[in-house]
């Protein structure tokens, strides 16, 4: 599964701050704090021309991309053109609130998510599995040997 993450839509459905830029840094540090349990691919994706200053394209993570859409292209345009391109479209899944974005990723095949469900699979994905107790502890042992015991002198 390939993921397209609306990335301004999720920013601006997990906070209402003002400054932008350092909302994003802290969104896509966040992402890649976590990112290293996914095995799926994953893109973030951006409307470049809110990136002030800067000139749009592309920014790399170690487990995921982030693409600035180029000034006069809005991040569901690219979303949609990257989707419609494809010749499997049912292999994207969108992440967005966006109502509009969404009607025409389904009517194009694609899957959609939203940013709570998204974010919930971050948190989900990054956690540890829990280690089983070695069945060759002491503790295991003596259990076993209690138990073992038991059932001799009945």
């Amino acid at each position: 599964m390939h993921y397209l993450v609306d990335g301004y839509n999720v920013l601006f459905s997990i906070s209402q701050s003002e400054d932008l830029q350092k909302k994003r840094e802290a969104f896509l540090a966040n992402l890649d704090e976590h990112a290293a349990s996914f095995s799926s691919i994953m893109t973030v994706v951006f409307d470049g021309h809110h990136r002030l200053g800067e000139e749009s394209g592309y920014q790399y993570f170690a487990d995921f991309l982030v693409i600035f859409s180029p000034g006069t292209q809005t991040a569901d345009e690219y979303i949609l053109e990257t989707l419609f391109a494809s010749s499997c479209p049912s292999s994207f899944t969108v992440i967005t609130e966006d109502r509009g974005l969404t009607r025409q990723v389904k009517s194009g095949g694609g899957h959609v998510r939203g940013v709570r469900w998204f974010l919930h699979w971050i948190v989900k994905k990054s956690r540890v599995p829990k280690e089983k107790p070695d069945e060759d502890s002491p503790f295991h042992r003596e259990r076993l040997r209690r138990l073992f015991e038991k059932e001799i002198e009945e």
